[in-house]
């Protein structure tokens, strides 16, 4: 396969497929790409999150890639899955390297929230009313505020913050570096219990005082709760403590923000969207709070890692993400589940383990400021290339391995790629989103599979030439096939709807006065190129005196955009001050020229005739048909 650089938009090919189990990078997590729904927002190449349009899943049976880079699981797929390399090149798993290096995107959040609100209870509101005003008459002040006499009574009765009040006493939040630190330990050791009448938060750690002063500090300064409802606990049979804060409010807000909906576990913690979307000082305190709550810094005699553990596939996403986003790379190992002795109790396990781990010197740099830690030895990493977009990898082996069950893909919105592990993966075709580039649309004969053009048009000739193929195949017919691209010239199609660009900007111009207006759909950016007449002929002719089957390009390869066409023709007709307003319309692919290098190859020929030669034999024969009344023919084309 011919590697193709600077391929910008890509789309589904259901040959092109990864197996179960491998997971998807998404906006609140990820997913097993099995489990990805229409609608899902996933990680594309360019580092947004783009819409799920199609998902597909069918079987297979046959040999699959298993590319291995380092510091990730093995990525198995069909052999024509593409991968976008470091250089640009759009590449098919079988056609891969060892050394060819991948690309990991670094996500694009967008740092739109500084504050989020909280609702206070009202009996809490009541409650820091009385306190505050602490009224002398409270037959009267119960009168008029509407709380309850012996409230108002028992409230100022105690210097204390009342155990029966809910204790949350703000109700904005900023999204500091105080609040993200609270928010990572809460999801490194942090959990929320009913308890019928008494909901509550707690957090456990091992014996570690500073953390206990740590996060009381944090739980008053940022949800307002007051030091006598914050209560220690001191753990059974074991070294260590929880903090435990009875609030419904507290309850409320962690269940509802930090969950997937389906349980309030371990393995159902991630952090919401809009979080993921705030200021940097907030990730850097939640990414502390994380690791001092469960992270590991350990060393061997070779390096150094700082990692992470949790059950929780969306928290293991968030948490990577927001690493990339803050310019550290990371590292991920999957463990299956394991059965481990606690205390002569077996206890078995349900859920993989997902564990990040961080690799070097700049992400140790960075992540040793973030954590006020200066004793990190350096990390060494001769793998990891750091550029402002993204992080690239170079693969270690490919093999080749035998599958036979359901593989999955899916067709995302605008960039149509995605991330496995977080490498950008991409489904290729010879299509429209080939032509999405004015300046370098690709249209190499076989760029044309697999099929997508931009209108059912394209299908047609497509299917034909299928047809065709398979008639030649089944009765021995010699057949050829041409990709003819815009002919034009006299006696073609000029104002019956069907004509070319060409046509149809000629006799614009002959219907108007200098100095009048015409109108073009679109930006006129739009790039084409047109082939004269004579030269299809001749290219025809060539074809069928070959032993060349085709498909082959016949078109000229002098690419134009439609406003330099228009100044073109408006020189040749001697109205140079004709002036042009851009309307809506049907455009088409934004760029489309021939690509002549089979023809050369095959034929020993190319089209030369220049674009302004044939202009000037078209214009005149528009102009007398427009001069004389004519009416173009309906069916001419």
């Amino acid at each position: 396969m011919s590697r193709k650089a600077g391929v910008k938009k890509l789309f589904f090919s259901s040959s092109a497929c990864f197996l179960p189990g491998i997971y998807v990078i998404t906006n609140y997590g990820g997913s097993k790409i099995e489990n990805i729904e229409i609608g899902d927002y996933v990680l594309t190449h360019t580092g947004n999150f783009n819409k799920v349009l199609e998902v597909s899943d069918r079987k297979y049976k046959g040999i699959i890639k298993i590319i291995r880079i380092p510091g990730f699981p093995p990525i198995q797929c069909t052999e024509e899955h593409p991968f976008l390399l470091e250089t640009g090149e759009l590449i098919k798993a079988k056609d891969l390297n060892n050394n060819d290096r991948l690309i990991m995107p670094i996500p694009k959040l967008r740092e739109d929230n500084s504050f989020i609100n909280i609702e206070m209870a009202e009996k809490t509101k009541q409650y820091l009313q009385v306190i505050n005003d602490k009224p002398e008459n409270l037959m009267e002040y119960s009168k008029k505020y509407n709380i309850k006499y012996h409230n108002i009574y028992n409230w100022l009765r105690s210097d204390k913050f009342n155990r029966l009040i809910d204790p949350l006493t703000v109700e904005k939040i900023e999204l500091d570096s105080d609040f993200g630190e609270l928010i990572g330990f809460y999801l490194a050791n942090g959990w929320v219990e009913k308890c019928r009448s008494n909901p509550r938060l707690l957090f456990s750690f091992g014996d570690i005082p500073e953390y206990k002063k740590r996060i009381s500090l944090l739980l008053n300064k940022c949800f307002g709760i007051p030091y006598n409802r914050i209560c220690t606990i001191n753990m059974k049979n074991q070294k260590g403590f929880k903090l435990e804060v009875v609030s419904k409010t507290l309850y409320e807000f962690f269940s509802e923000n930090f969950y997937d909906g389906l349980g309030t576990r371990a393995v159902n913690k991630l952090i919401p969207i809009y979080l993921m979307n705030s200021n940097k000082d907030f990730l850097r305190g939640l990414i502390k709070g994380y690791w001092l709550g469960d992270g590991n810094v350990y060393t061997t005699q070779s390096r150094t890692r700082i990692s992470n553990s949790t059950v929780s596939l969306n928290l293991n996403c968030c948490i990577r993400m927001i690493l990339n986003y803050l310019g550290i790379p990371v590292s991920l190992v999957i463990k299956s589940p394991e059965s481990h002795n606690f205390q002569g109790r077996v206890i078995k396990g349900n859920y993989d383990v997902y564990q990040s781990y961080i690799v070097g010197k700049e992400a140790k740099d960075v992540f040793s400021d973030i954590l006020n830690i200066e004793d990190i030895e350096t990390i060494t990493s001769k793998y990891i290339k750091v550029s402002e977009n993204n992080f690239s990898l170079p693969i270690i082996s490919i093999e080749d391995g035998f599958y036979d069950g359901s593989v999955y893909n899916m067709e995302v919105e605008g960039d149509n790629s995605y991330t496995v592990y977080g490498i950008a993966v991409h489904n290729c075709v010879y299509n429209q989103l080939n032509q999405k580039d004015t300046d370098n649309p690709i249209t190499s004969e076989d760029s044309a599979y697999p099929a997508y053009p931009d209108s059912d048009y394209g299908f047609e000739k497509l299917i034909s030439e299928r047809l065709y193929l398979a008639y030649a195949r089944n009765y021995c017919l010699n057949v050829k096939i041409a990709r003819f691209h815009n002919i034009m010239g006299p006696e073609g199609a000029w104002g019956n709807g069907k004509e070319k660009s060409p046509a149809a900007i000629c006799r614009k111009i002959a219907e108007v006065a200098d100095g009048e207006t015409i109108e073009i759909w679109g930006d006129g950016c739009q790039t084409r190129s047109y082939l004269y007449i004579d030269e299809c002929l001749e290219g025809v002719r060539r074809l069928m005196n070959s032993d060349f089957s085709g498909p082959v390009n016949i078109g000229s390869d002098e690419m134009v955009s439609i406003n330099k066409l228009v100044e073109i023709v408006k020189e040749i007709a001697g109205k140079p001050d004709i002036k042009i307003r851009h309307i809506s319309g049907p455009l088409g692919v934004r760029g489309r020229n021939s690509d002549n290098k089979l023809i050369k190859e095959k034929l020993g020929w190319v089209p030369n005739y220049s674009l302004v030669e044939a202009l000037k034999k078209l214009y005149p024969w528009i102009k007398e048909q427009v001069e004389s009344g004519k009416e173009d023919c309906p069916w001419s084309n």
